[in-house]
């Protein structure tokens, strides 16, 4: 997937890692159509659902420029529906998609114009209006259960989580400070199956925990390293993601891979991984390799390491289809590193290091990026060994942060 003047595709990989649809996948939308920028999630029966946000041409008075529209294809990969979104945003040059997540027979989306923007659409192409707020961070595990966390009261200095019923009216709200001695993982989400969710905030090994009545505490999540990314496992347990490891912890904070699951065997040559549980204990990886072509591996609930899939062989002119860091190599480094940039269209990019009590070292980069894949070294000649963190922030939005070892 890229952005403008670019042709989009999709491809299914089934459990035993065979291509399901064809050798080069199903084409989603073409040249003309000028994608942006898009997200996509499964449907929950073998398909998938896209949020697609196109430009169309880019002449004077084109018919078609800049609107948002929704694809889903089922498990066979044929399209059950198209719907146009939104088109009123044609003239607004920050729009910006933010997420999309199922939710029972729903999908929930985000995106930003003027100010942040929830709507849902039902699995049959019906949509409803949902909220216009000032959130940032959506997650459901069913369509009772909505969570949110406000943008406003984050940038103000402390955590403001709501919880929203099938209506959308607010169930319960809960406000929280920032704590000196934790460290956030972008603040993520994690919704369970008991009407509770986790936020990816992380203090002496213990998890930031609201349960369904929005009583607030931490659980104990013993070697629990976020920073990276974490999803829900399916069973109110969570799966971490970082420099290429990968653990599992069941709901009483037991890790249960001992010792992680190693993705990326030749980490130097992938861009663009792309991650997501598969809500059975498992995860997914998708990444492109400067080798050639696109790749899919999948670990299951018990750790199991499966092959490596090719999903895609030729791969010519690759755009990426969102913004991304890749973890630094080498990591544990000595003197320098080296970070890639996926970045799906023209856009303002920041990179910043910290050190381990969240000082701000350096603005590594400020500058334009056009769409493509972008390479950066850092120097560290002048730091001492230790941790550090890194994180990438486009347009000034926050995007993701990740940890790297120093050792000299």
């Amino acid at each position: 997937m890229g952005p403008k003047n670019s042709t989009t595709y999709i491809q299914r990989v089934d459990k035993d890692g065979n291509i399901r649809w064809g050798v080069n996948g199903i084409k989603v939308n073409n040249l003309e159509d000028g994608l942006k920028d898009t997200r996509i999630t499964s449907d929950g029966e073998g398909g998938c659902a896209l949020l697609l946000s196109e430009t169309g041409f880019d002449y004077p008075n084109a018919p078609n420029k800049n609107y948002l529209k929704m694809v889903r294809y089922n498990s066979e990969g044929e399209c059950l529906w198209r719907t146009k979104l939104d088109s009123s945003f044609s003239n607004t040059t920050n729009f910006q998609l933010n997420r999309i997540t199922r939710g029972g027979n729903h999908y929930y989306f985000s995106f930003y114009k003027g100010n942040n923007i929830l709507k849902r659409i039902n699995k049959y192409g019906e949509l409803n209006s949902y909220h216009q707020l000032p959130y940032s961070g959506i997650a459901t595990y069913k369509d009772t259960d909505i969570f949110f966390r406000d943008i406003e009261a984050y940038l103000s200095g402390y955590y403001k989580i709501s919880k929203l019923d099938y209506r959308g009216d607010t169930t319960w709200t809960k406000t929280v400070s920032f704590e000196n001695f934790c460290r956030e993982g972008g603040g993520q989400l994690l919704p369970d199956n008991r009407e509770g969710v986790y936020m990816s905030h992380i203090c002496n090994d213990s998890i930031m925990y609201f349960d369904s009545l929005g009583n607030v505490y931490y659980k104990k999540f013993e070697g629990i390293d976020i920073g990276g990314f974490e999803f829900p496992d399916g069973n109110n347990g969570i799966i971490t993601y970082n420099d290429t490891l990968a653990k599992r912890f069941n709901s009483d904070g037991i890790a249960l891979w001992q010792g992680g699951v190693i993705f990326l065997h030749d980490p130097q040559n992938a861009y663009s991984e792309y991650y997501i549980a598969d809500n059975n204990g498992g995860l997914i990886v998708v990444y492109w390799s400067t080798i050639g072509g696109i790749f899919a591996q999948h670990t299951g609930r018990n750790g199991d390491l499966g092959i490596v899939t090719s999903v895609i062989r030729e791969v010519k002119n690759f755009i990426p289809s969102n913004f991304f860091i890749t973890q630094n190599y080498p990591n544990p480094f000595n003197i320098t590193t080296s970070f890639k940039i996926s970045v799906s269209h023209k856009a303002s990019v920041k990179v910043k290091i910290f050190d381990i009590l969240g000082r701000q070292l350096q603005v590594l980069i400020n500058t334009t990026f056009e769409a493509g894949i972008h390479e950066i070294q850092w120097d560290a000649s002048l730091e001492s060994t230790g941790i550090y963190f890194y994180t990438l922030e486009v347009n000034g939005n926050k995007i993701s942060n990740h940890k790297m070892l120093l050792t000299k």
